[in-house]
């Protein structure tokens, strides 16, 4: 009986695998994003962003992010869905390959307008990503750091509130690593930061 149980189990994490493996691929051809967003998938995917299993959760993410790449009213609906407290919680509590992937689908849901980049800084986001530049390892860094930018490259206030949090110290720092990726990033979050206001750009200039 105990090979019954453990088959079925087996059988159920084989299936949300393969069902998010399929959906990824989907989503490779633009045409089937609005038909997926219609099917009503992101209820579907928003547990799988917490599942056991590794792969589904990757995968779930990344689904995510391809949908909200899509255009500003797929991201609005993903927002509007409930999915972004499951991506803090795995940002805090997961390990630094999905933080890696909740962190680039946030960057996809806040790169398109202030509005959107505003709704995904809520729940204390942005502490979260700041956090995550403590990290060790680069590719986690690089990822948070671009969602930041994304955050704040169409909004003075949040600007505002990234610096008065200590960004751009924390930025000088990632530009002394021996990494061309993670200096991209931060040169180019910093010049996002700069357009914003002159007193940022002095700011900037200063911590240099």
């Amino acid at each position: 009986m105990s090979k019954v149980i453990h088959q079925i189990f087996d059988d159920y994490n084989k299936s949300r695998i393969q069902f998010t493996q399929s959906v990824s691929d989907l989503c490779l051809k633009p045409h089937n994003i609005e038909l997926l967003v219609n099917t009503d998938i992101i209820n579907l995917l928003r547990p799988l962003i917490l599942d056991k299993v590794p792969i589904v959760q990757q995968n779930a993410t990344v689904i995510l992010a391809k949908l909200a790449s899509y255009s500003e009213e797929v991201a609005l609906t993903i927002l509007q869905n409930d999915v972004l407290p499951h991506l803090i919680y795995c940002l805090k509590h997961e390990n630094k390959n999905y933080r890696k992937n909740c962190a680039y689908t946030l960057k996809c849901l806040a790169n398109h307008n202030s509005k959107l980049a505003n709704m995904v800084a809520e729940e204390n986001c942005i502490d979260y990503l700041m956090d995550c530049l403590d990290e060790y390892d680069l590719r986690v860094k690089q990822s948070c750091i671009n969602a930041l930018c994304a955050i704040i490259k169409n909004d003075l206030e949040l600007s505002n509130n990234v610096v008065n949090k200590g960004i751009i110290p924390l930025l000088i720092l990632c530009l002394q690593e021996k990494d061309n990726n993670l200096i991209k990033s931060s040169l180019n979050m910093l010049s996002e930061l700069c357009k914003q206001s002159d007193e940022i750009a002095k700011n900037v200039v200063d911590n240099n």
